[in-house]
């Protein structure tokens, strides 16, 4: 059994044997490799410029959605006011029926007693 460093007769490899026994790839692979190349390295591009066009975009929708959660929040603030307004008139008209009610049932009790 050889190690690496020696050849098949037992002795040391030297630069020639060791040359002989790398390949040059041939144009075609090479040709093929950078091909290959550079189609990744126009995809990176490709993906950085859409990467950046999604963020512009994602930017956008969150100011829309800023923008209408401050609007929902108007809205809501002004619901809740009228509301209020509406609930507090009726509650306003309902005690002025009852003192009339009440008003009323006092007259119908001092014209039974005359």
């Amino acid at each position: 059994m050889t190690s690496g460093a020696e050849s098949d007769s037992g002795q040391p490899k030297t630069g020639e044997d060791e040359a002989k026994g790398w390949k040059m790839p041939s144009l075609s692979r090479f040709g093929e490799y950078l091909k290959r190349l550079l189609e990744l390295e126009g995809t990176v591009a490709s993906l950085k410029a859409e990467n950046r066009q999604i963020r512009k975009e994602s930017h956008a929708v969150s100011q829309q959605v800023n923008e209408q959660s401050g609007q929902l929040k108007v809205l809501a603030e002004f619901v809740r006011v009228a509301t209020s307004a509406q609930v507090e008139a009726i509650a306003t008209k309902m005690a002025i029926k009852t003192v009339e009610s009440m008003v009323e049932v006092m007259r119908s009790a001092r014209s039974e007693r005359q």
